[in-house]
Parts: C-alpha cells; structure tokens; sequence
C-alpha cells in the first residue's frame, strides 16, 4: 500500500505521522503481497523508525527520482 495520500513511497521522501512529526524516508521494502514499508529518521531526534507501513504517513515533497 502506498502512502496516504497515494503516492508509491521512495527513499529520501520527506514525510509526516498522523501526529504531524516530520522525518525522512530511510529506507523503502516492498512485498510481494503490495504492501509497502518505509524507515524515518526523524527530524527531532534523528533516530530510525524500524520498518512500517508507509500508509500511515503522508508525502510532504520529494525530490525528483530518476528514471
């Protein structure tokens, strides 16, 4: 499952929680069965967030991926 708001999850997205806390995207695992996971390094604290669902962040920006 992609992000809340749709968009496929890649690393070095910039992203946001449900509670507004903002972080990078570290690290992207896709499975076989379409569900996406991402890593944060938040912006706060500069820990990583082990792997979890990217559906419950949002997109924020991202810078452009190469093709």
């Amino acid at each position: 499952m992609p992000y809340a708001t749709g968009e496929i999850p890649f690393s070095g997205d910039y992203v946001k929680n449900q509670f507004e806390k903002r972080g990078t995207v570290t690290k992207v695992r896709i499975e076989a069965n379409q569900h996406d996971f991402v890593s944060i390094r938040w912006d706060d604290d500069g820990s990583d967030l082990p792997l979890t669902p990217a559906k419950e962040f949002t997109l924020i920006s991202r810078k452009a991926q190469p093709n």
